[in-house]
């Protein structure tokens, strides 16, 4: 019995320096050790992936951010110019409607060299105008010279139409000719009952204004002879019923008096 144990011990002590189970078992711990190392690979790849995701999600919150930005500044971008498109529209009609009350101002001024007197002279002599649409009459002691406003302007328009600048040149130096010294007053007048009493004073203001400017300026006729009346749509000749009616309403009227201006 003795002497088996004693077999044992030495079989024991014998595998235990076998070099082959040495390198066994170190292989054994090597491998453990490449698990433990791709255990810890594989979680900081998951981690790798899961931050890359989460910049994933950034870069396209980023994105539509900035897209919403873009899209932004391009509405700013075509408020502002449509704000300055009409600022530049306002400022050009205030300066033309300034432009037309200077020349108001200046037609309703009277110089002081001007002498005005009275004449009857208009009781004999009556302008030769044959133009289509102008009607010529007497009017007591003043003589009336109706122009279409359709053949002036455009509706709603006080900017004189190409045809029409001829017809007032025409006009003007016919008048200039038969009554050098004589006033003559402009009278604008609008057809319609429906539109804004003051609009339409301040529109047939402003036709009558750019009719004298134009008399002024292309025809012999003085300034110191002109004077603006608008009267809107308080005098219409016809019913405004009828589109006809407020056609024929529509007009200028140059209107001579018998006073004189002497210069």
């Amino acid at each position: 019995m003795k002497r088996w144990a004693a077999w044992a011990v030495m079989v024991l002590a014998l595998g235990c320096q076998n070099p082959y189970a040495l390198r066994f078992q170190g292989l054994q711990q090597q491998q453990a050790s490449l698990q433990q190392y791709a255990q810890q690979l594989q979680s900081r790849i998951r981690e790798l992936n899961q931050e890359n995701e989460r910049l994933h999600q950034q870069v396209a919150r980023l994105q539509q951010e900035t897209q919403l930005l873009q899209e932004q500044s391009d509405a700013l971008a075509q408020q502002l110019r449509s704000t300055t498109d009409q600022l530049a529209r306002l400022q050009s009609e205030n300066r033309h409607l300034r432009q037309q009350a200077q020349r108001l101002q200046a037609s309703l001024r009277r110089p002081e060299q001007a002498i005005i007197t009275p004449n009857n002279s208009l009781q004999n002599q009556l302008p030769r105008i044959e133009e289509p649409g102008v009607e010529v009459e007497r009017d007591g002691d003043l003589v009336r010279v109706r122009l279409p406003g359709a053949k002036l302007f455009e509706p709603g328009s006080d900017r004189l139409k190409p045809d029409g600048l001829g017809l007032l040149a025409r006009v003007g130096e016919t008048l200039a000719r038969t009554y050098p010294n004589q006033r003559i007053a402009i009278e604008g007048h609008l057809g319609g009952s429906q539109q804004d009493p003051l609009a339409a004073h301040r529109l047939s203001v402003e036709q009558a204004t750019a009719v004298m400017d134009y008399l002024v300026r292309h025809t012999s006729l003085a300034p110191e002879q002109l004077f603006v009346v608008g009267f809107g749509t308080s005098r219409p000749r016809f019913s405004n019923a009828t589109p006809s009616g407020r056609q024929a309403n529509w007009r200028v009227e140059l209107v001579v008096h018998p006073e004189l201006v002497k210069h």
